[in-house]
């Protein structure tokens, strides 16, 4: 009888540890894991730095891209249980000046003077290989991204 008092309480002891550890691990990745800031002076070092990277240019107020930086939050946090080197970024279009501060970025073909809300560009190796033209849905962004 108290071998399997003591046989339930470690069952139950692992199974409050392992909700507690998940628990954890999802507040780590949606509090340390946001998507990043992309600024001219650190788009380069991102394109220079990760082999495959994506953009969001967005408007902080249209609903579109509300609704798909919120699935790239999520394809994120995916992203970061993996071992990879696909990264997110975001830009607001709506900055004030945004073809001033994004010139040098423009004027090498990084970057266009307008976009719709949203779009997502992927990078490859520092070049821009394709601008996202699908469904904003999660399962649809998601394999574009892992692929």
């Amino acid at each position: 009888m108290k071998i399997m008092k003591a046989k339930l309480l470690v069952i139950m002891f692992l199974c409050i540890f392992t909700i507690m550890k998940q628990s954890r691990i999802e507040t780590i990745l949606e509090t340390e894991n946001p998507l990043l800031i992309v600024t001219n002076y650190t788009l380069k070092t991102y394109l220079s730095q990760y082999d495959k990277f994506f953009i969001l240019i967005h408007s902080p107020w249209c609903k579109w891209s509300q609704n798909l930086e919120s699935i790239l939050l999520k394809i994120n946090r995916h992203l970061k249980l993996e071992p990879q080197n696909s990264y997110i970024g975001i830009i607001d279009q709506t900055l004030e000046n945004f073809n001033e501060h994004f010139k040098e970025s423009i004027n090498n073909g990084l970057l266009e003077f307008n976009y719709e809300f949203p779009t997502i560009l992927y990078f490859e190796k520092g070049k821009r290989k394709e601008t996202y033209k699908d469904r904003l849905e999660f399962d649809v962004v998601f394999h574009w991204i892992k692929r």
